[in-house]
């Protein structure tokens, strides 16, 4: 396996984007003298050596590579979208051309004819938020086939072929939000669970680390009822009113996705605001306003803007340099945030 640093490796430690790390590894003006030097020290210690064959296909052909994300209906797709967004700008320098395509809803046959698409127009490179279905694991298959190489963001998918994974540890963010819950209500009670999509592996992932724990270290915490939201506030409101209503002993919630706001929206409006403990994930405006005031107790982070960088940066190494990557599974963060640590 190739170890060797990249443009990419050498920006992400300068803290500069690749363009700067650029200009100043091939002696091209617009750079201060100082950040140069702090770049070519950093490229010295590394042996980075600038790559022939990726300036190469800088000036004769485009490399394309293709995102599929899934529907922007929360802030944490914003976030990602965003990403996404700016390094491909920074990667159009580079002979790099991303073609960025939201679903609309969450559909394994959309999916699927993008990923079609894609190979059949002789793509480089596929970056994707996949959807568990056999089809889009088969369509995934055939870009393998034709050596279009993929990687998976945000959420996986199993049997799929993808060269690595980029987001959370799911399942160990579903261990920490269960800890949290099961200690926040005292060790025993009644507890509500509010899922995302069913067809999504991160939801899946999460929801099993959390009841893996919620099983084995809190034996007196009873989980009374799984709901999905579909990421859809209004159906997280509705589902959380109509359940805390009709099961007034419930203590604490989980909310596996998008849906904190709706949750809280309900408990709010059943005079629950000191009665419920929440755990969520994610930290959005209304996450902070929820958290300042109170009502949500603590949530998880896993950090959007790697999630929507990294695989267009491990695709462009690949594909302009011949660089694998080092490993299968690149974990972004699990931190906590509470209400004294914003």
């Amino acid at each position: 396996m190739n170890n060797r640093a990249t443009i990419t490796k050498i920006a992400e430690l300068a803290n500069v984007s690749i363009g700067t790390v650029d200009r100043a590894v091939n002696d091209r003006p617009g750079i201060n003298d100082e950040t140069k030097r702090r770049i070519l020290a950093i490229a010295k210690e590394y042996n980075y050596k600038p790559n022939k064959l990726s300036r190469y296909l800088a000036r004769h052909r485009t490399i394309r590579i293709g995102t599929i994300l899934l529907p922007l209906q929360s802030h944490f797709q914003k976030d990602v979208l965003a990403s996404v967004q700016k390094q491909s700008i920074e990667l159009k320098d580079f002979g790099v051309e991303v073609d960025i395509y939201c679903q609309d809803h969450l559909s394994p046959l959309d999916q699927v004819k993008k990923l079609d698409f894609y190979r059949m127009s002789n793509y480089d490179a596929i970056a994707i938020e996949p959807i568990e279905h056999p089809d889009v694991v088969s369509a995934m298959a055939k870009l393998h086939q034709a050596k279009i190489p993929v990687v998976t963001f945000n959420t996986d998918i199993r049997d799929s072929k993808r060269l690595c994974f980029i987001g959370q540890d799911l399942i160990k963010s579903g261990k920490i939000a269960a800890e949290l819950l099961g200690k926040f209500i005292g060790n025993s009670g009644s507890i509500y669970v509010l899922h995302g999509y069913k067809h999504l592996i991160a939801h899946q992932q999460r929801l099993k680390g959390f009841i893996s724990v919620i099983k084995s270290d809190f034996p007196e915490i009873k989980i009374c009822r799984i709901d999905e939201s579909m990421d859809n506030e209004d159906i997280a409101y509705s589902k959380t009113f109509e359940t805390l209503r009709d099961d007034p002993a419930i203590k604490g919630i989980y909310v596996v996705a998008t849906g904190s706001t709706g949750a809280c929206r309900a408990i709010e409006t059943l005079g629950k605001s000191r009665q419920i403990r929440v755990v969520c994930n994610d930290i959005v405006p209304e996450t902070v306003n929820f958290i300042e005031r109170g009502i949500i107790d603590a949530t998880i982070l896993q950090d959007p803007q790697t999630q929507g960088t990294l695989p267009l940066k491990i695709l462009f190494d690949l594909v302009a340099d011949g660089v694998q990557p080092t490993k299968e599974y690149y974990y972004t963060c699990t931190d906590v945030l509470t209400k004294y640590m914003l």
